[in-house]
């Protein structure tokens, strides 16, 4: 029996340019925290501390992040979040525009249709961002942090995509079973993986990444309105 489903976000609740996205999103960071602290040293503590959320598996991703930038800086993590609280509200929302697609209904309609049914949603989106961070992008899709049982998010997520770590822990979180569980997302390597630990995947084909040009392996597959049927029927 299906009693949760794990939604990846970007390109897959969310219609974007992922990879775009994702590098513009650095950039802009990078310039926030240089105008923050007047330091050009942070374009490479940023970029070691993205590397080092990467290869967590102890601390939650935000101390893995600003440990380097805080031992070099004197700043904590807590008082980088208020010098960065302008960039989230003002330049952050300019990707919006640049990188995402207007919400689709099919994806607004797979959330809340299994939210109807008494089926967990969690969104698991990689948890290398802030919470607000994560929420604004969950809004650009036209839903709401309560759509969704769990939002994985830097502050209390010790892992990323895709390792086991990180899907071990949205497991241990939700009191779940893998074979109680369906991940939806469109990256072969970063979502399908949690494939290996006996949850089925139902692979989302409208935007798919497939960076290390392997064979996909998944459960189901299909595009939106494959998706929005699949999960009508359960």
């Amino acid at each position: 029996m299906i009693k949760a489903l794990l939604f990846d976000l970007d390109g897959t609740l969310l219609s974007m340019d992922s990879d775009k996205f994702a590098e513009h999103y650095v950039q802009m960071l990078i310039k926030a925290m240089i105008e923050a602290t007047g330091d050009v040293k942070m374009k490479q503590l940023v970029l070691q501390g993205i590397d080092d959320m990467m290869k967590n598996t102890t601390v939650t991703n935000k101390e893995a992040f600003f440990k380097c930038i805080s031992a070099h800086s004197g700043i904590s993590a807590d008082e980088f979040e208020v010098l960065l609280a302008p960039f989230y509200k003002n330049t952050y929302p300019q990707l919006k525009d640049l990188y995402c697609s207007p919400p689709t209904s099919q994806a607004i309609q797979a959330v809340r249709i299994a939210k109807a049914k008494n089926i967990k949603t969690v969104l698991a989106t990689n948890p290398l961002f802030p919470r607000g961070a994560v929420v604004a992008r969950v809004e650009w899709a036209g839903l709401t942090e309560q759509d969704f049982d769990e939002i994985t998010t830097f502050e209390d997520y010790c892992a990323a995509k895709p390792r086991k770590e990180y899907f071990l822990q949205i497991l241990e979180r939700m009191n779940l079973l893998p074979e109680e569980c369906v991940f939806i997302g469109n990256d072969c390597s970063d979502d399908l993986s949690i494939g290996k630990l006996g949850v089925k995947t139902f692979w989302l084909t409208e935007f798919p990444i497939n960076n290390k040009n392997i064979t996909p392996q998944y459960t189901y597959s299909g595009k939106l309105d494959d998706l929005l049927k699949w999960i009508e029927e359960l």
